[in-house]
């Protein structure tokens, strides 16, 4: 193969290439995050006295469609490749394999790498893990075979050894943010993803002499956080610090993994014919995204109408000369309005309360319309145990259900073929 041992000359170079390539598209994945956490901030004018209204319709869609696809862990069924009842054994033994290998590298993972990798899926447009070989992290005692020893005393011996023992193969979740692949005609080729660690994480994953270069690098502080960097390719696969634009990385350890592909799950979600990274996959919530910060922006407006018009909002009416002070300037007043008591007028007062001249704006039938507009885009309302008065025949029903089917079959259709590869 031809594949460049990474470099921290290399990986600088590359890591400038694809932050320009993939601009766009990062500044999507940050208005779907913000979209889905709820950490963006509405635009509402200044002089206006307004409250923020924040549905979480984007954190309900996303979280219930990932629940249709999590709710059992992948699984793994297959073919007989050849005749003969020993085929059929063999086949049915390594689907047994598959299916418990999965839960098992997840529980020693110590986090829901399947439910992340699909949430990833459905709000970024493609999700990301890692399965690198462990074992010359935990398999490096595997005993040899000892001159002499008879092959089943060697293999029992070595069975008795593995047990107990952590699996050779790992699998982590790795975050779509932050990730720049490149592909060719046979697939994913390279990738380098990008996250935020402590020192002291980092010691405690890196052999010593990284942990000293890390020391010499960036001070004493354990508690500091670095940028860190993951790359791979079809042979290598490496780990750096300091994934900056302008600087080079520097290396924390790089190996050959022997696997033959990049040792990476990349599943693509909602795709496009696009060629653009931002277009290319997309989140469920792409086309949702202005509608929802348009309906908040309406329930606020309509909050903000309920205030001045459920808080009554006085008017007085004044002849200037009948309330003038000895002063030559006008009384201030204030009135305490209660219920039952009397309010006493001065000559030429009025009181009465704000009200809407002409016809007001129907904003109840705005909100109905778009909220009409986001049930068709994501799960109908059926799905959330509400019949609506148009969809409670059973026909209108099965009606929904197909068209949740065409959007997310697809998708689930990539998720097996991403961990079938």
């Amino acid at each position: 193969s031809d594949m460049k041992k990474p470099d921290s000359k290399y990986l600088q170079d590359y890591f400038k290439e694809k932050k320009e390539e993939y601009g766009k598209r990062d500044t999507v994945d940050q208005d779907m995050y913000d979209l889905y956490h709820g950490s963006y901030v509405q635009e509402l004018p200044a002089h206006v006295k307004a409250d923020p209204i924040q549905t979480g319709y984007a954190t309900q869609f996303i979280d219930r469609v990932k629940g249709i696809f999590t709710h059992t862990p992948p699984s793994f069924s297959m073919e007989p490749t050849g005749e003969g009842d020993e085929a059929v054994k063999h086949t049915s033994e390594v689907e047994t394999f598959l299916n418990a290998l999965f839960p098992a590298m997840q529980q020693e993972a110590d986090e829901a790498t399947w439910h992340l990798q699909t949430e990833d899926v459905l709000l970024y447009g493609r999700g990301i893990s890692q399965m690198p070989p462990a074992g010359g992290i935990y398999w490096k005692d595997y005993p040899l075979s000892e001159d002499g020893e008879e092959p089943g005393d060697y293999n029992k011996r070595t069975e008795n050894w593995k047990k107990g023992r952590r699996l050779p193969i790992a699998w982590r979740h790795v975050p779509a943010i932050g990730s720049y692949p490149e592909w060719d005609d046979w697939g994913l080729s390279e990738i380098c993803t990008t996250e935020i660690r402590t020192i002291r994480r980092l010691k405690n994953e890196y052999p010593k002499k990284a942990a000293k270069t890390l020391l010499e690098e960036f001070g004493k502080d354990d508690s500091k956080k670095l940028s860190f960097m993951k790359y791979a390719n079809r042979e290598y696969l490496g780990y750096f610090v300091g994934a900056e634009v302008n600087a080079e990385p520097k290396p924390l350890s790089i190996i050959e993994h022997h696997c033959g592909e990049v040792p990476y799950i990349y599943i693509k979600g909602k795709t496009s014919s696009s060629h653009k990274p931002e277009h290319a996959t997309k989140s469920l919530l792409y086309h949702m995204r202005p509608l929802i910060l348009y309906l908040e922006k309406l329930l606020v407006q309509k909050g903000t109408a309920i205030r001045i018009w459920c808080w009554p909002q006085l008017v007085v009416k004044r002849k200037m000369d009948s309330v003038m002070g000895d002063d030559g300037n006008p009384i201030q007043r204030n009135f305490d309005l209660q219920a039952g008591t009397t309010l006493e007028l001065l000559e030429g007062e009025e009181v009465s309360f704000l009200v809407w001249t002409g016809n007001a704006p129907d904003i109840d039938e705005q909100i109905a319309i778009i909220q009409r507009y986001l049930d068709r885009m994501g799960l109908s309302s059926v799905m959330y145990g509400t019949t609506a008065s148009d969809a409670s025949s059973g026909y209108a029903i099965n009606t929904l259900i197909q068209a949740a089917q065409s959007l997310f079959g697809p998708i689930g259709e990539r998720l097996g073929m991403g961990y079938t590869r």
